[in-house]
């Protein structure tokens, strides 16, 4: 058996034991000790992934309906410029004096020829005048298909007389009186067919940036999962929205009305004014509510 005299190594080591066991349980009862520079949590939630997601698919939504919307309006604006343009060329007539027109009447004949040519982009109905001695006798319409030409005839008669030998001179006439064809636009249909669901998109997307903005100072977002509420917002947004592509839309359609009446447009716009505001107010309520809770939740 031997001992060891001198100073022993156990005494430090305990010493560092009961110090780490001290600071473990100091640590278990009042947590991480900060220095006082560090800034502590706000205890507020910010907006989550999920939410973030609905608002870009919201966004996108509104993006590529915009965009489907304008290439309609495209398109019909194209089909617009697609038009006849048609020309009456070579007309030339035959006289035959004074002969039978029926019962027992005798009158001049006038044998037209000529030739509509249409160098439009478009088919087209040619209405062609004829006239005697400056007066109208009638019109004739002729289809002419686009990029193309066609040699039309054409029989008229003058001034009756009973008598093979009392048919008086008479100079006759022909014009292209008008053409009709290509795709015509009503600007009216246009405003309340494309212009009112644009605008309603429009609308809604403003005035949920708007909200979602608000939400933003508030720590959280309008695109949660924010219950009752949440429906709420969404809801009174679409209304309002809708009320006020409403007024666009009225005050867009009634100079193309006949007759023009702006009473109308004035008194609706008002009426559809006062709900879209009250709409609104809504849902900037619901969610001013929904802020104030999530507060209260956080303290």
């Amino acid at each position: 058996m031997s001992y060891k005299f001198g100073p022993s190594d156990e005494g430090p080591r305990t010493a560092e034991r009961s110090r780490a066991a001290v600071d473990c349980e100091i640590f278990n009862s009042v947590g991480p000790i900060r220095l006082s520079g560090e800034m502590l949590s706000s205890g507020t939630s910010q907006p989550s992934r999920k939410s973030r997601g609905w608002f870009l698919v919201a966004v996108v939504a509104i993006v590529i309906a915009a965009v489907v919307m304008s290439a309609v309006l495209l398109w019909l604006w194209h089909q617009t410029t697609l038009q006849p343009r048609v020309t009456l060329t070579a007309a030339n007539y035959v006289t035959e004096a004074c002969v039978p027109m029926g019962n027992g009447y005798y009158a001049n004949r006038f044998h037209w020829t000529f030739t509509l040519v249409n160098t439009g982009t478009a088919d087209g109905d040619a209405s062609i005048g004829f006239l005697l001695d400056g007066n109208s006798l009638g019109y004739s319409h002729f289809f002419v298909p686009q990029h193309s030409q066609v040699t039309e005839n054409a029989n008229l008669f003058g001034s009756g007389s009973l008598s093979p030998g009392e048919c008086p001179p008479e100079t006759p006439g022909i014009s292209l009186a008008s053409v009709a064809g290509g795709f015509v636009l009503d600007i009216r249909m246009v405003i309340e067919s494309f212009v009112r669901p644009v605008a309603t998109i429009g609308f809604t997307g403003a005035w949920l940036g708007f909200l979602q903005y608000q939400a933003q100072r508030r720590k959280f977002s309008i695109f949660e999962d924010l219950g009752a509420s949440g429906w709420g917002v969404a809801v009174s947004t679409v209304f309002a929205a809708g009320f006020f592509a409403n007024v666009l839309t009225l005050f867009l359609v009634t100079p193309y009305n006949v007759p023009i009446d702006w009473t109308v447009a004035i008194l609706y716009g008002v009426v559809f004014s006062v709900l879209g505001v009250l709409f609104f107010a809504v849902g900037y309520r619901e969610m001013l509510r929904v802020g104030r809770r999530k507060k209260l939740n956080a303290k």
